[in-house]
């Protein structure tokens, strides 16, 4: 399992990886000084530095974890898991409602995250990552970039399938279709070639359907492909 034990409940697993990647802040490096974000961390997206600039997602997971980050001493501790204090909790409120003030647009999808980039209505995105940005890049758009803060820690994401227990269905369509998104061919046309919103394969085996373009692209991490999954 990549990068944890993913879709895993009390030792049984219930779903199968299939792409995974990875977020932080998302930025138009014509207009951005990633030095600000460097200095500041996540609180730049809160603070008034990107205000009237900003784009987040309405998707909890993928922006409070930043928050939290940024706000507690987590000791290493994952922020989807540490039990905060009451006063720790409305530290997190009050930072949550910095931030939407902050904010030009809060989207549901990706698509509108990429087209505000485009049009020049955001400079900087806030928890969106690889995932909802790496088909600017894909399109040429080589000024999207994507960063953590050096003391902060950004967060992985996996995208899974599963099966669901109903017996009317064709339970062995679906095994062979699971299985078929695994092979090399079927992650690449997962992670890349029908993607909108990519990801890089949970098979290793995949890796070399990718050129070292594509690997880049899909992992807007300081211009390294698949081999930089480790760090």
């Amino acid at each position: 399992s990549w990068p944890d034990d993913t879709f895993v409940s009390e030792g049984e697993m219930y779903a199968v990886p299939t792409r995974w990647g990875w977020g932080g802040v998302g930025y138009d490096e014509r207009s951005v000084d990633p030095s600000v974000i460097e200095e500041k961390g996540y609180n730049a997206a809160w603070d008034g530095s990107f205000e009237g600039e900003l784009s987040i997602v309405d998707w909890p997971t993928w922006t409070v974890p930043l928050v939290v980050e940024q706000l507690v001493d987590l000791n290493g501790e994952n922020p989807m898991e540490v039990e905060l204090s009451d006063s720790q909790l409305e530290t997190v409120e009050e930072t949550l409602v910095k931030l939407f003030e902050n904010a030009t647009a809060v989207h549901s999808g990706a698509a509108g995250i990429r087209q505000d980039m485009l049009q020049g209505n955001a400079t900087v995105n806030f928890g969106t990552g690889n995932f909802g940005l790496s088909q600017l890049p894909a399109e040429g758009h080589d000024w999207m970039k994507l960063m953590t803060p050096s003391n902060k820690r950004g967060w992985y994401w996996t995208e899974g399938i599963t099966l669901v227990n109903n017996p009317d269905r064709n339970t062995g369509l679906a095994n062979e279709f699971i299985n078929t998104c695994l092979t090399t061919e079927g992650q690449y046309s997962i992670c890349w070639d029908d993607a909108t919103s990519k990801g890089a394969p949970i098979n290793t085996d995949a890796f070399s359907e990718f050129s070292e373009d594509e690997q880049q692209t899909i992992m807007m991490y300081e211009d390294n492909g698949f081999d930089s999954s480790g760090e």
